[in-house]
């Protein structure tokens, strides 16, 4: 796969991503791949509802999931 088809697949995974939540750890993967990371994290913070979503794209530790909702629900920033 070129570089660009690469992008192109990253960029096509975020837009399905918008469209639907459950599609997130798919596009953080994509997203993980193309920069040859280890893994890839994406905390959403949502004001109205006061709500924290975590989704990882990636093998990550299970055990910070809990850890990631309790420190983003208190303190997004």
């Amino acid at each position: 796969m070129t570089y660009s088809e690469s992008i192109f697949d990253v960029i096509t995974a975020i837009y399905d991503a918008a469209t639907d939540p459950e599609l997130w750890p798919d596009a953080i993967g994509r997203i993980a791949s193309h920069l040859a990371a280890d893994g890839g994290l994406f905390v959403g913070f949502s004001w109205k509802r006061n709500d924290v979503a975590v989704y990882k794209g990636v093998p990550s530790d299970p055990t910070l999931d809990d850890l990631y909702q309790h420190k983003y629900a208190r303190n997004p920033w």
